[in-house]
């Protein structure tokens, strides 16, 4: 499960926690919680095996209105955080882009999940692009940390 909170909460964390030491912690204490949640997902899905992913298991385990609220509740992250890049960044584009943050976020949002619903292959492929971007940046962003820890520590 690879997820968008590698973008958003490691800039909070750094401010907020002076020791990288206290940091790593962090890190390596989120990573375990996730091994955790992704080996249930996994006992899950060998249990249920339908496609549709979280929304399968609590609409099966508890209530379709779980399913639902589930889905509801991450696509409204996601619209939150992308609001939050659209206007941290607005005064950067402003004179590229005349539309509001909230439109933009608004439009991703609808444009997902038309992609998504639209066929079963559309999506599949959308969502395998998506997540090997995401993949991607993330190993971008440790080799540059990396990088640039040991360019430190060599002056």
């Amino acid at each position: 499960m690879i997820g968008t909170g590698v973008y958003t909460s490691l800039g909070l964390q750094a401010a907020g926690v002076h020791s990288v030491l206290a940091l790593i912690f962090i890190w390596v204490t989120g990573g375990l919680v996730a091994l955790c949640g992704a080996l249930t997902y996994g006992e899950l899905a060998a249990r249920i095996p339908k496609s549709g992913g979280e929304y399968v298991f609590l609409s099966r385990i508890y209530h379709p209105s779980f399913g639902f609220l589930s889905g509801f509740i991450s696509m409204t992250i996601v619209l939150l955080h992308l609001c939050y890049y659209c206007h941290r960044t607005w005064h950067l584009c402003r004179n590229l882009i005349s539309v509001a943050p909230m439109i933009i976020a608004i439009s991703v949002i609808v444009i997902l999940t038309l992609l998504n619903s639209s066929s079963f292959r559309t999506g599949a492929n959308f969502n395998f692009v998506a997540t090997s971007i995401n993949v991607l940046l993330i190993l971008t962003l440790c080799i540059v940390g990396l990088i640039k820890v040991l360019m430190q520590d060599s002056h």
